[in-house]
């Protein structure tokens, strides 16, 4: 079995290719035409590929033949990610479209009122990495009940996992560059919100911990640490010398893309996390 995991984010696509549960290749491209070329070229070889792919848009957890005409249909802005949608079904590629977090089943559907976003697929499958980590050292789910925190220069997003579980979370919080705004207002509004956001979630889910990744931030991410280190308890997101910084989503996706085929330990993942899975 092939499993290839896919995240794009701001014009930019990362894969991660799985084979029977070993990691084998991280690419990365700048357009869709040639993931698309990348991935025909893999189907060619073998019919038996399955994909899981994460984007930034609010959506539920879906066959990639079903999201295909919906996305077509809605006007979304984001047109590659349509026209790679539309390539690969040329093709009969079987596979998902990752879900955001108000989708998953874990999230009460009322949460969904709170905030715009409580986070994209990119936020889920950074958790399916970290848990993925956690049960190779044995951790048991009981012991999974942090915060993950994802920092970006003038950016933040959390997750909130309890038991292995995500319940909620807040989506990208972006402080703006209005002309209106000086550097010292956004410095002062990034770090209260930031504040402000991790209270809030430590005090209503009664957790400790914060798992703390950057998204190519990480003089901000370190700031954050020396900043709010003796307030709040950080722990660094886990790193594999042997796999390249920043493909965290797509690994990500790769184990959801295999773990709903298969049995081990990829299979715990997409069970915990997604729980329901859409036939293909």
């Amino acid at each position: 079995m092939t499993s290839i995991g896919i995240e794009y984010r701001a014009g930019h696509w990362k894969t991660c290719l799985l084979e029977n549960g070993q990691f084998q290749n991280f690419s990365t491209f700048t357009d869709g035409e040639s993931i698309f070329s990348y991935i025909q070229q893999l189907y060619g070889q073998s019919a038996n590929i399955l994909v899981a792919l994460s984007s930034p848009q609010e959506v539920p957890f879906l066959p990639l033949h079903e999201v295909t005409h919906e996305l077509l249909a809605s006007g979304n802005e984001l047109s590659e990610v349509q026209d790679f949608l539309h390539a690969v079904s040329t093709i009969g590629l079987k596979g998902h479209l990752l879900p955001a977090v108000k989708y998953l089943p874990q999230v009460p559907r009322y949460r969904r009122l709170k905030y715009t976003s409580l986070g994209t697929a990119e936020s889920l499958c950074a958790t399916a990495t970290l848990l993925y980590r956690m049960r190779q050292q044995d951790a048991p789910w009981s012991d999974m009940q942090f915060l993950l925190l994802e920092i970006g220069m003038v950016s933040h997003s959390i997750t909130v996992i309890k038991d292995g579980y995500i319940v909620d979370g807040i989506g990208e919080v972006s402080i703006g560059y209005a002309d209106a705004v000086d550097e010292e207002d956004r410095e002062q509004a990034f770090w209260e919100r930031l504040v402000q956001d991790l209270t809030g979630l430590i005090a209503m889910y009664q957790v400790q911990d914060i798992v703390i990744k950057d998204n190519n931030a990480a003089t901000r991410k370190q700031r954050v640490i020396e900043r709010l280190g003796e307030t709040y308890q950080f722990y660094l997101f886990p790193h594999i010398e042997s796999e390249p910084e920043g493909f965290e989503g797509a690994l990500g996706a790769s184990i959801l893309a295999e773990g709903l085929s298969g049995h081990g330990l990829n299979a715990e993942i997409a069970e915990r996390l997604l729980s329901v899975v859409p036939h293909l």
